[in-house]
Order: structure tokens, then C-alpha cells, then sequence
């Protein structure tokens, strides 16, 4: 027997079989129907069944009412209006009924279709197993897809939350580079600053310096000149009373006042021209000096002169007596070959040429000899001279010395403000070390931030890269 359900447009047919049935109370009598017969021939069968014997029916109650009832001429017309309404009712059931047939011939065919995809269905069980297979894959691969979305989803969090960490640093970065900026700015300033306070205190310091040299040269120099003054009048005193001893042997001069006092002006006058020409006479020195030492110093350029002169002379007579010696060299060995010649008993023209050539080299040999001792002794000329010259350098290197002395005796003094400046310095360079290491520490801390930027980037190009798989793994299934 076959157990699939009734299709749904075949309870629809009879639900609108029920709807158009007419509203009048009548008994229909059911005929039984063979269970061999199909569907639509049962179905067909109880719709003309009920059609008829509603008429007869309605005829059999309107023929004892007619008998009854023979002068209710009004209940006669509802009867008839009735009937008449029931047979409209009939006609559309009719019409109805054929449409139902038609309805229920393309329910058999489509249940005979249903029946053949049943039929075909039970045969692919293996099929659906297979289906189910798949099915449970595809649910595993999607839980594990949504696994990974919720993987990417934690990882682009933490990528967002590791790009906010990357700006928070970079801006900390940046804030710390104005700040490094900004404290380079205030070290350059403090450098200026310190420099400048540097050289005002230098100066000051020179100026303090150089006020208590000038009050101390001011302080001798009037004591000096106190002095000079006390041993003038010393002097014009005991140069007067020896004047007045000098003419005291000749007359007697002591009660003349007059005289005393043009003797005393007279030698006042004498110191004064003394002074003058003993300055005269300082000045005429330190220009003789001068002319002196510039004469020196010409000389000593003319005598370095003279002696690159010399010296580039004697390497080129070095050059001269080597090839002299080679020409002497060659000469011997001619007259050495001519010897030969003359033993070996050659004729009278050949001995004769021979003995000119021996003759002329010995001529140019002797000659040679004389050259080289004359050059030997100008080598011997230069070469005191050039002792002469390295004397003067000495000595000139000596007072070079002295100067460098006193040179050495400043820079002593100089150093002691060095010192000062060299503290400064090292406090500023304490300043700037401990800036640089700042610096430093922030270059450091942003190598690492980097560092671990690029790894985080690395990590979510990995796993989108897994993503990417899983989700073409996916679209293939």
C-alpha cells in the first residue's frame, strides 16, 4: 500500500467541492465505493450520487407538502424559487465538477510523477549518504571557517590595537624628537650664552688685568719719577757744590746768591739736555738695531739663497766629476789599449797616432785632475760657508729660543684662563652627554617599536595569507 501523503492541491479540490455545496438541509446517501477503483472514478461517482439525490429529495418533500398544503399558494412559490435557485446551484456545481476533474487528472499525473521520483529516490540512498557526507563536511569546514573568521577577527583587533600602540609611540617619538629639538635649541642658546659669558669674563678679567698692571706701572712710575726728581735735585746739588769747589780755588764765590742761582739753573738745564739726548741717543739704537736686524735678516735670506745656489751648484759638479772620472776611466783604458798596440809591434804611423792619442788623453786627463781639484776646493768654500750660515742660524735660533721662552711665560698665564674656559666646557659637554643619551635611549626604543611593528606585520600577512587558503579550500567544496 502506498504510504505517501495526499497532495496538498487534492485536499484544496475538495475543501472548494464542500465550499459550493448548496445551504439546503438534505440527507445524501453515501454509495460504497470498491477498493480497486482509482481516486478520480470515486470521486466522480460521489458527486453525482449527491447531485441527484438532492432532487429527488427536494421533489419528495415538495409533492407531501403540495398534498398538505394546497391553499398556501405562498410557501408553493418559495418552494419553487427554490428549486429553481437549487438548479442554478446544480448547473454551477456541474461546471465546478469538471474542473475538479481536471484538477484531479493533473493530480494523478503528478502523483504517478511523485511516485516514479520516490521510486527513483529509494534508489539513490547511497547517493544521499555521499550528500550527507558532504553535508557534515561542509558544516566542519564552515565551524572551521567561522573559527578562523573569529582568528582573523582577534588578529585584526590586535593589529588595530598594535597600529593605536604604533601611533601612540610615534607620537611619543615625534614629542620626544621636539623635545630633543626643542633641548638642542636650549643647549645652543646656553652654549651662546656661556660662550659669551666666557668672553665677558675673559675680558673682564683681562680688564681687571690690565687696570691693576696699569696702576701698578702708574704706581712706579711715580715713584720713579719721585725718585728721579729726589736724585735730580741730589744730583744738581752735588754738581753744584762741585762747581762751586771747582771755581772756589780761583775766587771766593759764596756770599753771591745771583751766581748760585745761574749756576743752579745752568746745570738743571745740562740734566734736561742729557735727558734729551740720552733719549735721543735709546731711540738711535733701537733704530741701529733695528737697521741691524733687518740687515741680518736680508743677509740670512741672501745667505739661504746663496746656499740653495751652492747647493744645487755642487750636485750639479757631483754630476760633472762623476762623468769626468767615466771620461778619465775611458781615457786610461785607450791609453792601456795603445800600450798593447805598441807591444804587439804595429807599424811606425799607427805607434805614431797612438802615442798622439795617449799624449791628448793624458793632456785631458791632467786637465780633468785640475778641474776636480778646483772643484774640490769650491766644495770646501761652500761648505764653510755653510757652516758659517748654520752658526747664524744657531745663533738665531738661540734668541728664537729666548723669545719662545717668553712665549711660554704668557701662554702660563693664558692657560690659567684655559683652565676656566676647560671647566666650563666640561660642565656643557656633561649636559650634552646626558642629552645624547636621551637621545639615545629614544632612537632605541623606537628601533624596537619597529621591530615588533614589522613582526606584527608579518604575522597578520601569514595569517591573512591562511585566510586566503581556508577560503578557497572552501569555495572548491
Amino acid at each position: 500500500m502506498d504510504t505517501t501523503p495526499i497532495p496538498e492541491e487534492v485536499m484544496d479540490a475538495d475543501s472548494v467541492v464542500s465550499d459550493v455545496k448548496p445551504s439546503v438541509t438534505t440527507v445524501v446517501p453515501v454509495l460504497p465505493v470498491a477498493e480497486g477503483t482509482s481516486s478520480e472514478t470515486s470521486t466522480s461517482a460521489n458527486v453525482v450520487v449527491v447531485a441527484e439525490p438532492v432532487v429527488v429529495a427536494q421533489t419528495g418533500e415538495a409533492l407531501p407538502a403540495e398534498a398538505n398544503n394546497e391553499n398556501d399558494n405562498a410557501s408553493e412559490q418559495n418552494i419553487l424559487s427554490e428549486i429553481v435557485s437549487l438548479r442554478h446551484a446544480k448547473q454551477n456545481i456541474e461546471e465546478e465538477l469538471l474542473d475538479v476533474k481536471e484538477k484531479c487528472k493533473e493530480l494523478s499525473t503528478r502523483n504517478s510523477e511523485l511516485q516514479s521520483q520516490v521510486a527513483s529516490s529509494t534508489e539513490n540512498f547511497g547517493l544521499k549518504d555521499e550528500l550527507q557526507k558532504v553535508l557534515h563536511e561542509k558544516a566542519a569546514l564552515l565551524q572551521e571557517k567561522n573559527s578562523r573568521e573569529q582568528e582573523m577577527r582577534t588578529i585584526m583587533s590586535e593589529r588595530e590595537r598594535a597600529h593605536a600602540e604604533t601611533e601612540v609611540y610615534a607620537n611619543s617619538r615625534s614629542w620626544f624628537l621636539q623635545e630633543i629639538a626643542q633641548r638642542d635649541n636650549k643647549c645652543a642658546e646656553i652654549k651662546i650664552e656661556m660662550e659669551a659669558d666666557e668672553a665677558r669674563r675673559r675680558l673682564e678679567s683681562a680688564r681687571d688685568a690690565t687696570t691693576r698692571e696699569l696702576a701698578f706701572t702708574r704706581a712706579e712710575l711715580e715713584k720713579y719719577q719721585r725718585d728721579h726728581a729726589k736724585v735730580s735735585k741730589q744730583v744738581q746739588h752735588l754738581l753744584f757744590v762741585m762747581e762751586k769747589e771747582r771755581r772756589g780755588e780761583d775766587e771766593a764765590m759764596e756770599d753771591n746768591e745771583e751766581e748760585n742761582a745761574r749756576l743752579f739753573n745752568n746745570i738743571a738745564q745740562l740734566q734736561k739736555i742729557n735727558r734729551r739726548l740720552e733719549s735721543e741717543l735709546e731711540v738711535a739704537k733701537t733704530s741701529a738695531e733695528q737697521v741691524v736686524l733687518t740687515s741680518k735678516n736680508a743677509e740670512i735670506e741672501c745667505l739661504k739663497r746663496e746656499l740653495e745656489s751652492t747647493r744645487k751648484a755642487e750636485s750639479s759638479l757631483k754630476g760633472e766629476l762623476e762623468q769626468m772620472h767615466t771620461t778619465f776611466d775611458l781615457l786610461q783604458a785607450q791609453t792601456e789599449q795603445l800600450k798593447k798596440l805598441t807591444e804587439d809591434n804595429v807599424s811606425v804611423a799607427e805607434a805614431r797616432t797612438a802615442k798622439i792619442k795617449a799624449e791628448e788623453a793624458a793632456a785631458k786627463a791632467q786637465a780633468s785632475e785640475l778641474k776636480v781639484a778646483r772643484l774640490e776646493e769650491y766644495i770646501r768654500a761652500l761648505k764653510e760657508e755653510r757652516e758659517i750660515s748654520e752658526r747664524v742660524h744657531s745663533d738665531r735660533a738661540a734668541r728664537n729660543e729666548q723669545v719662545v721662552a717668553e712665549v711660554k711665560m704668557t701662554n702660563a698665564r693664558l692657560e690659567a684662563s684655559f683652565e676656566l674656559q676647560k671647566q666650563t666646557t666640561a660642565v656643557f659637554e656633561k649636559e650634552l652627554e646626558r642629552a645624547q643619551k636621551e637621545f639615545d635611549q629614544i632612537r632605541e626604543e623606537n628601533d624596537r617599536l619597529r621591530s615588533a611593528d614589522a613582526q606584527m606585520a608579518g604575522k597578520v600577512e601569514q595569517l591573512q595569507n591562511e585566510l586566503f587558503d581556508m577560503q578557497r579550500k572552501a569555495n572548491n567544496y
